[in-house]
């Protein structure tokens, strides 16, 4: 059976310290949201329908150029309130059209906040076009090598949040494992904007790197960078590298993401310690 146009369902983390999850299923004419597990967090429910709303809309500016209506705009400059600290959108342009469409986005959200400024700032040894995410004074831990509508666009909201200042919320036992790690990480997510389990995986590693600077994620639309896809041969979104190796293949939650990286540098330990001797 065919998929229906604009139809998605997604799952955007755990809430709280429980199995609270919220999923959101919608099509362009009808998004509604699906409480999961209990879940009573009414500011999590009212978030996932507006995003609902505005990842069509932003789909639909990608392919009519439109911007964002009025009611739009103001329920996004109303989530946009819960940023505490002024985030910068740090763009690498690239020329064309996609890295038009990009920073038209990225001007349209920082319209609607003053703690959210857009600069460019070329860098030879980044892909374009894209744009990084970072605390003002800080060093980038996101980034994004494509526009991220459609599922994505959840990703870009709650990174901006996070980055921003509104915490995190999933598991404390692997938001610790996280922040505990010693050694640097630079991991490469390939995804598809049509892909709805890479938005799991983005968020995740994205929250990875707000909770620890030594985490870097960078998203990659492997439809804009498609010689990457060839030359490493990816036939799978998301499929993630972690320092220039595969590290994973398909959806995965914050936790498994968290307890793999948590074991592979607890063995890392291990295999200094016995290199060291008694």
């Amino acid at each position: 059976m065919a998929r229906q146009p604009w139809a998605y369902i997604l799952v955007l983390g755990q809430f709280r310290q429980s199995s609270n999850i919220a999923a959101l299923q919608y099509t362009a004419e009808s998004p509604r949201v699906i409480p999961m597990a209990n879940s009573r967090d009414t500011f999590c429910s009212d978030f996932l329908q507006f995003l609902a709303l505005l990842h069509i809309t932003l789909c639909r500016l990608v392919r009519d150029r439109i911007m964002l209506n009025i009611s739009l705009r103001s329920q996004l400059q109303t989530y946009l309130r819960n940023i505490r600290r002024p985030v910068e959108l740090i763009v690498s342009q690239g020329g064309g059209q996609t890295s038009h469409e990009m920073l038209a986005m990225l001007n349209e959200i920082a319209s609607l906040t003053d703690l959210v400024t857009v600069a460019e700032e070329p860098q030879g040894g980044e892909r374009k076009p894209s744009f990084s995410i970072r605390q003002v004074g800080a060093k980038a831990g996101i980034q994004f090598a494509a526009t991220p509508t459609g599922p994505e666009f959840s990703s870009l909201v709650l990174a901006i949040l996070q980055v921003g200042g509104h915490p995190v919320i999933a598991d404390r036992t692997t938001i610790e494992q996280i922040r505990m790690l010693e050694r640097d990480y630079y991991f490469e997510t390939y995804i598809s904007l049509s892909c709805g389990s890479c938005v799991d995986v983005v968020q995740a590693l994205n929250m990875m790197a707000v909770i620890n600077p030594r985490i870097h994620n960078v998203t990659i639309d492997g439809g804009i960078f498609q010689s990457e896809v060839s030359a490493r041969d990816i036939s799978v979104v998301p499929t993630i590298y972690m320092n220039g190796e595969i590290f994973g293949e398909g959806r995965s939650s914050f936790a498994e993401l968290g307890a793999k990286l948590h074991d592979i540098e607890m063995s890392m330990r291990a295999a200094l310690r016995a290199a060291r001797g008694p």
